[in-house]
């Protein structure tokens, strides 16, 4: 049985491994994600009652690009605008897509995502110096 401050503690870990990851990688996480990915990687670890998500999940390109866009934090209308469909749709989509996922949070599908290898964290972008730049 864990005790608060070790589920605390464990929190906190993930918090700290979270937001190095994405310094690292060049995420653009929010402290809202950050804090819903530490609690769902804690809950995950200490709660035996959590579902387990199979590997067998199959997305359709909808609900991948809904799930690629969650992850770098592209907001609904935003994402409606460029993928030309409306915001109803796109909701639709991300709420078939965290039913699948057994995600209740954006936070959470995108660590699902990534765990299942449905998406892949972006590679490091390169520091480019213009000419002239010290």
């Amino acid at each position: 049985m864990t005790t608060p401050e070790q589920k605390v503690t464990l929190t906190s870990t993930f918090r700290g491994a979270l937001i190095a990851h994405a310094d690292e990688h060049d995420l653009p996480l929010t402290t809202r994600q950050v804090e819903g990915l530490a609690r769902a990687a804690t809950t995950a670890v200490i709660d035996p009652e959590v579902p387990v998500v199979h590997r067998e999940v199959v997305l359709s390109p909808q609900q991948r690009e809904v799930l690629r866009t969650l992850a770098v934090g592209e907001r609904t209308a935003d994402m409606a605008r460029r993928l030309c469909l409306s915001e109803f749709t796109i909701k639709t989509h991300r709420r078939l897509l965290f039913k699948k996922l057994g995600a209740r949070t954006a936070a959470e599908a995108v660590a699902i995502g990534i765990g299942l290898e449905l998406i892949s964290v972006p590679a490091k972008r390169r520091q480019t110096r213009r000419r002239g730049s010290a």
